[in-house]
């Protein structure tokens, strides 16, 4: 059996809830719909949370995406292209660990909608039919 479909997600008790650290503002998405893969590119503007509390060794609280069965092309924050030095990307997760209280995140990534088994995100239903859901 697939361990995606039989993973269970975390419990989140309300005692353990954290505001987030950023805020977003506005988000465009731009996908460019291909078989097999389809291309994501996000343009994310975000804010620091006056509400949260906290900091790295940098004296920020990181900024921490989450993504599953995706494939990162590129990042960039205010237009400059980061390095892989400059993020943390692991199998469920983007982290940037220093952005301005106030930027723009832009964001590429590769996805396999036909390989999406779990009904979320962007998946494809009726193999023949070539038609794609999205659902969030």
């Amino acid at each position: 059996m697939d361990a995606a479909k039989t993973e269970q997600p975390p419990t989140i008790r309300l005692t353990d809830y954290q505001a987030p650290a950023y805020l977003v503002d506005r988000v465009a998405l731009e996908f460019e719909l291909g078989e097999p893969v389809t291309h994501v590119h996000s343009r994310i503007a975000i804010r620091r949370n006056p509400a949260r509390q906290g900091t790295n060794k940098g004296g920020q609280l990181p900024l921490v995406l989450d993504g599953d069965a995706v494939k990162l092309t590129s990042v960039a924050v205010d237009g400059r292209v980061l390095t892989p030095t400059e993020y943390l990307l692991t199998d469920k997760s983007l982290t940037i660990p220093t952005v301005p209280d106030q930027c723009v995140v832009e964001i590429g990534t590769d996805i396999r909608p036909a390989e999406n088994t779990q009904l979320m995100g962007l998946y494809e239903i009726g193999r023949h039919t070539s038609e794609l859901q999205s659902h969030h």
